[in-house]
């Protein structure tokens, strides 16, 4: 076992759970793979803060969103195993099948999300996610949930497809190239100029990235690994936990950037840009773009 863990929320996740009750809730913006842990480190924490919301509102219940995945059944099986082994009863965990917007204006998959405690949101594809949701009464009813006290959380593309510009495909074979990456319209939950990335130092994905942030300069870059979460307050403060970290990636004071949607597959350059990483503990301001808390501080150079 993660002797970091110990079978308990580690850093300020555990500061957060015994931080004074206050709505709206959590965003928990998971980089996948978090199903793979042995220790369940980060579906654990999700069900803490899904015990806490109980604690304090009358919101009841887990609800699991397959739609961005093809196989449904198995995937929400596995999650509804893995809370069972980290303690939630399996007969609260709900499955609702939301696979296209016609169910996605169905009042009764509406009503049970609207008083869920816990929302997650599975891994897949978030282009086929973010079709079938966006801006339908499932999507508001998942946005009322978490405006009277609910955790929202999304794995993968789950994560994905809560920033906005929304990163779809491409960049995989590493190249910072103008137009090798396809980008849509995300759901934004976690805010506007925010692209999210997820797998990534597993899939080596910080060109894909920067290849992002140089077509939309504005926004801010977020990179988590597997295993890893930032969990977003109503302020917009992140705090990260998990066994990785997460790039923040900030262009707003680019002096130069060749990124030209007329010449695709050319070679980029821009600069300067600012990175930041953070492990577990640390926090991070989305608004400001600035580091609150950087665990190790005291072994700056």
């Amino acid at each position: 076992m993660n002797p970091r863990n110990n079978g308990t929320a580690v850093h300020r996740g555990a500061a957060l759970l015994e931080a004074p009750w206050r709505t709206p809730g959590y965003l928990m913006i998971i980089g996948g793979a978090d199903r793979l842990d042995p220790d369940f480190t980060i579906p654990r924490l999700f069900v803490q803060f899904v015990r806490r919301v109980e604690a304090n509102t009358r919101l009841r219940d887990i609800v699991l969103v397959s739609t961005a995945t093809r196989h449904p059944e198995v995937l929400t099986a596995e999650y509804i195993r893995i809370f069972a082994q980290v303690g939630y009863p399996s007969e609260r965990v709900r499955a609702p099948l939301i696979r296209n917007r016609d169910e996605a204006h169905d009042p009764d998959m509406a009503l049970m999300l609207a008083h869920a405690a816990g929302i997650f949101v599975t891994g897949g594809d978030q282009y086929t996610l973010v079709h079938a949701l966006d801006r339908t009464p499932v999507e508001e009813a998942i946005m009322e949930a978490y405006g009277n006290g609910a955790v929202v959380a999304g794995t993968s593309a789950g994560a994905t497809a809560m920033g906005r510009p929304m990163l779809v495909a491409g960049g995989g074979h590493g190249e910072l190239r103008t137009g090798v990456v396809q980008t849509a319209h995300g759901l934004g939950w976690a805010g506007e100029d925010l692209i999210i990335d997820t797998h990534f130092g597993a899939r080596g994905r910080f060109p894909r990235l920067m290849a992002a942030i140089a077509e939309y300069p504005h926004a801010l870059g977020v990179g988590i690994d597997e295993n890893t979460c930032l969990i977003l307050d109503e302020q917009w403060h992140g705090t990260v936990e998990g066994t990785g970290v997460v790039y923040f990636i900030d262009a707003s004071h680019l002096q130069f950037n060749s990124a030209d949607p007329a010449y695709p597959g050319h070679p980029i350059s821009i600069g300067p840009v600012s990175v930041s990483t953070l492990s577990a503990g640390g926090m991070y301001d989305l608004r400001s773009r600035r580091t609150i808390l950087a665990i190790g501080e005291a072994h700056r150079v």
